[in-house]
């Protein structure tokens, strides 16, 4: 479990650096680079189905932290779009 644990917190890390660098992108009206983000999201997947007390964390967070929880929730609307946008290959 400790071993897991590091490797999420690394995932967290490599997310959250891919999702500000996503957002940067956005702002100055570029493509995304969408290359290294398929590994990312892979290893999130697997890293979830290797510790299934994982997903149900997050919806435990729904009774200590409605807050976290509903952002949470946006966010990953958020990113759904993400994806909608970039394989319509909209633009700026």
């Amino acid at each position: 479990m400790q071993e897991e644990i590091a490797q999420a917190l690394t995932l967290c890390s490599r997310s959250k650096a891919a999702v500000v660098e996503m957002f940067s992108d956005l702002r100055m009206c570029r493509a995304i680079e969408l290359e290294g983000i398929g590994g990312l999201v892979e290893d999130i997947s697997n890293s979830l189905l290797r510790n299934s007390y994982a997903l149900m964390s997050v919806a435990r967070l729904k009774q200590s932290d409605e807050y976290t929880y509903m952002h949470s929730v946006a966010v990953c609307g958020l990113m759904i779009e993400l994806g909608k946008l970039r394989t319509s290959h909209q633009t700026c």
